[in-house]
């Protein structure tokens, strides 16, 4: 049972070194021993063959050996011979100390044993150790069983290390071959790349330059060297330190037309040096690897890689081989490029949509295609007609300076006609033909240059209506706050019907006023951000509006169903895209018509194709539909088109779809559209959708109790009508009539809560703000404006609740309650 469970435990686990501790217990509990332990050999540089203890398992009572020193690389065939002899011989030894010799003895004795049985561990029939049984009583002789039983289980032992040893060599090679193919899988990846840099390459420089960097991360030489002979070409080219590669390069050179035989002189060799190696400084001897190569016939040349203190492997001269058979190729093709590339190049140039120039250093042109040809007048207008010195502001110079940064220019000409040319200049380090040095390119952007400047003055103008609009609204809603506050305070008291009825007319009129200035405000507003909106209420006040602002003889229409329409976007554009295309189908309706706003909500299972594709997906759409003279479908297709318009007014840009278009895109919507002439025309928007709920406005119970309120306001009616508000609502009020009159009331009275028009003489609501608060820490404001909240800093907005004018009495009571209420 014993000896099966020895099996077990070693054949079971692959770590048998973690495995031995226990065996070794195993074994001395199975025996009874008082000691067993297991002795490793191993043979030493000079062959003299040393055992050290390994493994030991004790009774309690016994002092350990492992660490004693006497055990450590003793040596077992020069102090034993007799032991190792028999158990080199796969015999066991046992006895009682007596019947052992001196040294022996003493090895017995230091192991504490008074009687003892040893037994080999033999692999593939080598001594590889051997398995110590001892007892105190020096009378105890060993059972044959137990001698059986020792030698089985040393069998195991040495089978599991055989096993173990192959299975960790077998690990070894795993990782060695994987390493292997990781190596080669790289420099496979490494060929690749260089092939993909070097498919366009139409110089040597640009060849060899993109080579040596990829030759330099995988095989680190010192130097680098190239050196080519074909159609027009002598070149050395070599990377390295300056000097030093340069020296190298040359007595390469030297070595290479002696080989060749072909009267070659080392004058009419051209050097380029490429930079530097990646290679540090070595010492040592100098390794060399070099490869010969034939790009094409009746060329030559040679590649070489040179190195101290380490040979090349045999793994990268395989790889320097395979690289250079495709730098050969890449040679090749360029050297039968250069056969033809006047001839190529000409037709490439004559292709070209893009305007092409090439120059040599001084400007002068020496090739331009048809394309460039047009620009000529505005492009050598600094250079007298003959040769391009500069472009507009720019000399040739700065052109080239910029173009290394990136940043290609755009130059506006007025003469002989408004121009808009993008230009960039590249200094060419590898000639395309004899006497090139510069590549120019030109592209006439003058219809994209107009569209950007169209909209960017376009929304100016929207911008400053805007402001203007906002100003007079802020004043005009003074008046509708003291009117309709007014009135609705004389509802509260009046007791005559026929009073109320006017009263009441009075209010609904103010009431219609201010969503009249609302409309205006919001409308003009450009700052606002994108976020999440509801587009049906803006719709709605939309069309209001339009039916205050269109004749009589078109008819408004709103379609929709209950809900919120809710998208991500910009409110502004948004309002741009009413304007635009309710102002659009209005002049396609010159007789009159009906004009329909249509709110709706869609859900695309499969893409919808029609004036562009739309992909599947819950949408939010808006149509605006007229009964207008129609688009046909040549018309319909140029309709987005920058400048393009039907109308016969020379002042018409063209540009009201295309800033439609370009809104639409910028809220990640998309446009659909319909016409016919004589049928009208729809435009439908689809809008991705934004799901959000709703909550209903909460009714609050307003107790003043009597707590102090400051109210600061320069509009005598409206500072009235404020406080009046408030008084009823059962606060104390403070007056002050600016806001450094309010700051000294503050001082003095100390209030929580304040009440402040944004705009007043001397010190405006936000300023008067700031400066309470360092006297009044948890002081809270009102802040009464005719604008919105985010025309203030956000360093205000944590104490203050924003009350846009005109408000209802109810309005201005709750705001400050809810301020109280957090105060206290």
């Amino acid at each position: 049972e014993a000896l099966s469970r020895v099996s077990a435990n070693l054949l079971s686990n692959c770590e048998i070194e973690e495995e031995l501790p226990h065996v070794v217990e195993l074994l001395r509990e199975t025996t009874g021993s008082d000691r067993c332990c297991i002795f490793m050999n191993e043979t030493l540089p000079d062959g003299t063959l040393v055992t050290t203890l390994k493994y030991e398992a004790r009774k309690a009572s016994l002092p350990p050996q492992m660490e004693n020193t006497f055990f450590k690389r003793y040596p077992l065939g020069e102090e034993l011979p007799r032991w190792a002899e028999m158990l080199s011989a796969g015999e066991a030894l046992m006895g009682m100390v007596e019947d052992f010799s001196g040294e022996e003895r003493r090895f017995l004795a230091e192991l504490g044993a008074g009687s003892v049985l040893l037994v080999p561990i033999l692999k593939m029939g080598d001594l590889i150790g051997f398995m110590c049984l001892a007892t105190s009583d020096t009378s105890l002789k060993w059972l044959p069983e137990e001698v059986e039983f020792l030698q089985a289980s040393a069998g195991i032992v040495g089978s599991a290390m055989q096993r173990s040893r192959a299975e960790r060599e077998l690990k070894e090679l795993t990782q060695k071959l994987e390493e292997e193919v990781r190596d080669r899988t790289r420099e496979l990846e490494t060929l690749y790349r260089l092939e993909s840099l070097l498919a366009g390459a139409l110089s040597l420089e640009e060849v060899f330059g993109e080579a040596f960097r990829v030759f330099s991360d995988v095989i680190r030489p010192h130097t680098a060297v190239a050196i080519v002979v074909g159609p027009r070409e002598r070149g050395v080219y070599y990377a390295g330190e300056e000097g030093e590669g340069e020296e190298y390069a040359r007595e390469l050179l030297k070595k290479f037309i002696v080989s060749t035989a072909d009267h070659l002189r080392t004058t009419e060799f051209t050097f380029h040096h490429l930079g530097p190696t990646n290679s540090e400084a070595a010492r040592g001897n100098l390794f060399e690897f070099r490869v010969a190569i034939a790009p094409g016939e009746g060329n030559s040349g040679v590649i070489s890689f040179s190195r101290r203190g380490r040979p090349f492997s045999y793994r990268e001269e395989g790889f320097i081989r395979t690289a250079c058979e495709g730098l050969e190729r890449v040679i090749e093709k360029i050297f039968s490029f250069v056969k033809g590339k006047e001839k190529a190049l000409a037709t490439l140039l004559r292709n070209m949509n893009e305007g092409v120039v090439l120059l040599d250093p001084s400007g002068e042109v020496i090739i331009s295609n048809p394309a460039a040809r047009k620009y000529m007048p505005y492009l050598t207008m600094n250079g007298g007609g003959k040769r391009i010195t500069g472009i507009g502001p720019y000399s040739l110079k700065k052109l080239i300076e910029d173009s290394r940064r990136g940043l290609v220019r755009t130059i506006t000409f007025t003469k002989p006609r408004l121009k808009h040319l993008q230009v960039a200049a590249k200094e060419l380090k590898a000639p395309i033909l004899p006497g090139v040095g510069i590549l120019l390119t030109v592209q006439d952007v003058t219809r994209e240059e107009e569209q950007r400047r169209s909209e960017e003055a376009e929304r100016e103008r929207f911008a400053s209506l805007g402001q203007l609009a906002v100003g007079i609204a802020h004043e005009f809603n003074n008046y509708l706050t003291s009117i309709g506050g007014t009135a609705e305070l004389l509802m509260r008291a009046c007791q005559d019907r026929d009073t109320k009825v006017k009263l009441e007319r009075i209010l609904k009129d103010v009431k219609d006023a201010s969503n009249l200035t609302k409309q205006i405000t919001s409308f003009a507003r450009s700052s606002e951000k994108a976020g999440v909106i509801d587009i049906l209420p803006m719709v709605k006040e939309f069309s209001k509006m339009l039916k205050r602002t269109l004749p009589d003889n078109v008819e408004i229409r709103m379609e929709y169903a209950g809900g919120a329409y809710q998208i991500t976007a910009e409110p502004m554009r948004m309002r741009q895209i009413l304007l635009n295309l309710t102002s659009n189908a209005t002049e396609f309706m010159p007789g009159g018509g009906t004009l329909t706003l249509r709110v709706d909500r869609k859900t695309l299972k499969e893409p919808h194709s029609g004036f562009e594709e739309i992909p599947p997906g819950k949408y939010i759409t808006l149509e605006v539909s007229d009964t207008g003279v129609g688009m046909d479908q040549e018309t319909l297709k140029k309709a987005f088109s920058p400048f393009f318009t039907t109308k016969k007014d020379s002042e018409a840009k063209g540009l009201g779809l295309t800033v439609v278009y370009s809104n639409v895109k910028e809220c990640g919507g998309y446009l659909d559209v319909k016409s016919a002439p004589g049928e009208g025309t729809t435009f439908e928007i689809y809008f991705p959708a934004h799901e959000n709920g709703e909550r209903g406005p909460e009714r609050i119970d307003i107790r003043g109790d009597g707590e102090k309120i400051l109210v600061a306001e320069d509009n005598p009616s409206l500072l009235h009508l404020e406080s009046d508000i408030l008084s009823s609502a059962g606060f104390h009020v403070l007056t002050a009539t600016n806001g450094e009159e309010a700051l000294e009331i503050i001082k003095r009275e100390r209030p929580r809560i304040v009440v402040a028009d944004a705009v007043m003489p001397r010190m405006g609501g936000e300023e008067l703000y700031r400066e309470a608060r360092k006297f009044v820490k948890d002081l809270r404001m009102v802040l009464v404006s005719g604008y919105g909240s985010e025309d203030y800093s956000q360093s205000i907005k944590k104490g203050v609740r924003f009350l846009p004018k005109p408000f209802t009495p109810d309005e201005l009571s709750e705001a400050v309650w809810h301020l109280s209420k957090r105060s206290k």
